[in-house]
Order: structure tokens, then C-alpha cells, then sequence
């Protein structure tokens, strides 16, 4: 094994301490964080890459770093993690075989992940991605990193963190290159580093922004976050608190237009990562900046009564957030007094605004397609009579779970659960789904936008305790995405007993409406997204 690679056992507490020194001399919380999830998800040995040359830090060097007076260099490390000792690799002298051990530890899910350290020693950490907790099941943004060592391609899914270097960037700056570079990885979004991230925010530079040398290391504002965010091809979404008054030396945030709870839960549940801005818990200063990418359910029915137009939200217990300072996959709960809070913040007291990184052609807000939805529903439960008298007419059945459904809307315990996702991908699961095959049949030739709003609708009960696990969809409807509240942008709905889609056809005088209508008679609840 060469010098410049170094395999290291962790089955001891003190080889922990010793890699955690070797990181980090100053113990910064993110690092710690990091190796204890690590320790605790079983990682048995490591290898260390000490001569590694990462494109992020790089451009950091060339463009702060190599111009202050004293001297630094621009060589990182890199530190592998598995589940597996990996010792037996230094024994090996055959080139392949050694190439072929780590293909094998990665092909059995033994590869835990990586960090690259930076010869900075305020903020060692230029990026990490780990495998999340088993017990992270709800993790809605996820990719799959691929990296090289020894000519093996190891690959760990996760969801990228970093840390505030304060020389050249803010949490702010953190926050939108952990979104942009899940983006890139995921997506092919574009390739962008925290200097890249910082030039786009601080150009123009304002005044707020030249508080701080160099300009916005200090904080970003967020009309700077959504600059950034647009340079790197994303179109921002912002929702802010209606209200942020001062008591007793802080800020309280006030959100009475929007329920951010359910804001944040549609967003993440899209499989889009969103950026949190927080006012501290303690005082009133700039405040804080996360990367939201999964929610936490509870197990047990909420403690108060359902709100109206209930969402999954009024399920959830907590977000998962990537925190610049404290590490990954932390629960960040939704309300005051949580248990299992791994966050000093949370939302009900100290979010300020939430900024969406939507992709192009998104153009209808969730909330709006919700409540379309809502809509339809509130339609069909009045229409409910003589749609099962037609359904009993046409296919000489009754409907219990259409009885079922209205009786529950009437009781306000159906809870909506919206997500944005592609057109094919909706028509895909619809069709491979347990929905009657008349449903299926009018799918399969229904023209589609590139993005849907689907919201589905289910039973309250289905959600929480062991129900979760099987939760199942009793009616759903597709909104358009790219069209506007000023035409109608409704695509497919169905509930029990009926389905109807609707579509435009070319005219002289321009486009029209289309619909088509079904009636069902054996429908059942069917598998949610």
C-alpha cells in the first residue's frame, strides 16, 4: 500500500479519537457529529486518501486563499468509511485483487461513505456524504455519489454536506451548494462550487451584503439566496412569515397566510431539497440557514384535533436537515418540545422563511393545486347521491367505499398529502397501481405535461401507528404544473364510482377544453406514491 494511503481500524474508541484528531485538532461539532453517526452506523475500518485534490476547495484556493499573505496549501484528504475491515487490503500485492476487494465491500452495501478535509483548520469539512441512519426512513432526497479509490468506483447514496468556511461564505452559501450539488448529481443540474455560490449572490454587491469582508461571508439576505440559486438553474420559491416581531430580545416569526408546516412537507415530499431560514432561539442576530431534504412521522395520531383541509403535515413530527454546523440527517422538529429534537430550532418558533428551488416550467403553486383539488373533492361529496345512483345504474353495483370516503369528508378526516413530480412518472405508477383497468385504459393515451401536482386523499386513520406502513390512496387528482390559475389546469381526477380527465383539442378559433368521463364499479383503495 502506498505511503499516500493509509488504512486505519476503528474497532477501539481511541481509534475514533484519533481519526476526530487528525480531522479536526479544534472539534468542531459538524465533524463530531458526523463520526459518531458514523461509529454508530458500524463502520469497522477506513482508508485515508492523504495527497486528494477536490474542485471545490480548489477554486477557494485559487480565489481567496492563494492571495493572503500567509501560506497555505491546496492539497485536501479524503476519508473512506466501511462496514467491513478493510486491513487485509494492505496485505494484498496484486494491483487487481486489490481493486476487486473494494468492488466486492461496495456491491454489498458496505461502503459508508466519505469526507474530504480541507487544510483549513476553522472549518476542516469541504464536503461529506454518508449513508443516513437505518432509522431515517423518510429521507425524500436522496442521489447516488460515485468516487474512485485504488480504481474501484465506490457508491454511497446520501445527501451532501458541508461546512461553513466564514473566510469565504455564510451557512446561507452552505445551505444553497448543498441543494445545488444534490441537484448535479441527481439531476445534471450545473456544476457549481461555494465560490461560485458566493459570486453569484453578491453580484450586485448591496449594502447589506458589504457589512462583512470578504462581501457576504458574514450572512446572505434572501433576495442574495435566490440569486444564487437562479445562477445555478433552479427558479426560486419564497414563502416568508407574515410577521417577525421582537419579544424579549428575539424574533418571533407570525405565519398566518400559510401553514408552513404543510409548505415545507409538500416541498420535501416532491423530492426537492429546501432551504430554511431561522432566527436564533436566544436572541435577536442574522440567523441561521438549513437544508431540509426528509420529514419524520409520528406513530401516534396527533394530540389535537385536524385542521381544515388536513394535510400529512398534521402527521409529521419533525424535518431531517443538513445543518453547515452541526452535521447531517438531524431532526429539526416541527413544533416546541419535541422529543428526540437533534436541533436547537424548530419550526413552529423560529422559521423565518422558506425558499423552493423549483425546476423550470413549475408555474402553478402547490397550495393553489391543493386547493383545486379540495375543490373536486368537496364537488363529488355533493354530487355523491347521483353519482352512485348512476354507478348502480350502469354497472348494477353499489359503492361502500365511496360511502365510506363522503362520510369521512363530512367528518373532516381525509387528510391530502401533495407532491409535484413528472408527468410519465405519475401515468407510470397509475397504471402499474391496483386502479380499475378502465382507469388505466384512460391513462395510458391521456396527454400529460411535464409536471403534475398529484394530490392524493386517503383516510385520516391510515396515517399514524400501523396503518402507516400499508397506507393506501382512496382518490387523487392531477393538476397541471406549468399553467396558471387564469385557465382551467386540471388533468385527471378519481374518487370512487368515477374518473374523469381533461385535455385540450386544436381548433380554428385555438385550443378548447376536453373531457372525458368514466364511471367505476370496482374501485378499492389503492399503494400511494
Amino acid at each position: 500500500m502506498k505511503a499516500d494511503v493509509t488504512v486505519v481500524p476503528l474497532a477501539a474508541q481511541n481509534d475514533w479519537d484519533s481519526i476526530e484528531a487528525s480531522i479536526s485538532p479544534n472539534k468542531t461539532q459538524t465533524i463530531s457529529n458526523i463520526l459518531t453517526a458514523l461509529q454508530q452506523a458500524g463502520a469497522k475500518s477506513g482508508i485515508i486518501e492523504h495527497a486528494y485534490l477536490d474542485r471545490d476547495f480548489s477554486s477557494a484556493y485559487s480565489h481567496f486563499y492563494s492571495s493572503v499573505f500567509k501560506p497555505y496549501t491546496k492539497v485536501c484528504k479524503r476519508y473512506h468509511f466501511f462496514l467491513e475491515d478493510v486491513s487485509a487490503v494492505k496485505q494484498i500485492t496484486d494491483p487487481f485483487a486489490v481493486m476487486e476487494k473494494l468492488k466486492t465491500i461496495n456491491s454489498e452495501g458496505k461502503y459508508l461513505g466519505y469526507l474530504v478535509i480541507r487544510p483549513v483548520a476553522h472549518a476542516p469539512l469541504a464536503m461529506a456524504v454518508i449513508a443516513p441512519p437505518n432509522n431515517q426512513d423518510q429521507l425524500n432526497v436522496l442521489a447516488d455519489y460515485e468516487v474512485h479509490l485504488l480504481g474501484a468506483e465506490l457508491k454511497v447514496r446520501g445527501f451532501p454536506v458541508t461546512q461553513q468556511d466564514s473566510r469565504v461564505g455564510s451557512c446561507a452559501q452552505a445551505a444553497v451548494w448543498m441543494c445545488g450539488r444534490h441537484f448535479h448529481v441527481r439531476h445534471g443540474g450545473a456544476w457549481a462550487t461555494s465560490i461560485d455560490i458566493n459570486e453569484a449572490a453578491t453580484t450586485p454587491i448591496d449594502e447589506p451584503l458589504s457589512r462583512s469582508l470578504p462581501a457576504g461571508s458574514d450572512f446572505l439576505t434572501a433576495t442574495a439566496i435566490v440569486r444564487a440559486l437562479r445562477d445555478i438553474g433552479r427558479f426560486p420559491l419564497t414563502y416568508f412569515a407574515d410577521a417577525l416581531p421582537t419579544v424579549n430580545n428575539r424574533q418571533v416569526p407570525q405565519w398566518s397566510t400559510h401553514r408552513p408546516e404543510d409548505v415545507v412537507v409538500r416541498h420535501v415530499d416532491s423530492g426537492i431539497p429546501i432551504i430554511l431560514g431561522l432566527v436564533s432561539p436566544t436572541q435577536v442576530t442574522v440567523g441561521h440557514a438549513v437544508a431540509a431534504m426528509g420529514v419524520v412521522y409520528s406513530a401516534t395520531p396527533p394530540g389535537q384535533p385536524l385542521q381544515h383541509s388536513p394535510t400529512t403535515a398534521a402527521f409529521a413530527d419533525a424535518l431531517l436537515v443538513n445543518d453547515d454546523q452541526r452535521g447531517p440527517y438531524l431532526r429539526m422538529p416541527l413544533r416546541a418540545g419535541a422529543a428526540g429534537a437533534q436541533s436547537p430550532f424548530n419550526i413552529q418558533e423560529h422559521l423565518a422563511f422558506v425558499i423552493v428551488p423549483l425546476p423550470n416550467k413549475v408555474f402553478l403553486r402547490a397550495e393553489f393545486a391543493e386547493r383545486l383539488a379540495w375543490n373536486l373533492m368537496n364537488q363529488y361529496q355533493s354530487d355523491w347521491s347521483s353519482i352512485s345512483k348512476l354507478v348502480g345504474q350502469k354497472m348494477g353495483s353499489s359503492l361502500p367505499l365511496g360511502d365510506a370516503l363522503v362520510q369521512a369528508l363530512s367528518n373532516k378526516e381525509v387528510v391530502a398529502r401533495t407532491y409535484l413530480t413528472f408527468g410519465w412518472k405519475y401515468k407510470a405508477r397509475m397504471i402499474a397501481n391496483n386502479v380499475p383497468l378502465e382507469l388505466k385504459s384512460l391513462l395510458l393515451l391521456h396527454h400529460l405535461p411535464r409536471y403534475v401536482w398529484v394530490t392524493e386523499f386517503s383516510f385520516a386513520s391510515s396515517h399514524f401507528g400501523a396503518n402507516a406502513t400499508r397506507k393506501r390512496v382512496v382518490a387523487h387528482v392531477a393538476i397541471d404544473a406549468t399553467s396558471s390559475l387564469y385557465w382551467h389546469c386540471y388533468s385527471v381526477f378519481h374518487a370512487p364510482g368515477v374518473a374523469k380527465t381533461w385535455g385540450y383539442t386544436s381548433s380554428e378559433n385555438g385550443s378548447r377544453d376536453e373531457t372525458v368521463d368514466i364511471y367505476l364499479s370496482n374501485d378499492a383503495p389503492y399503494t400511494a406514491k
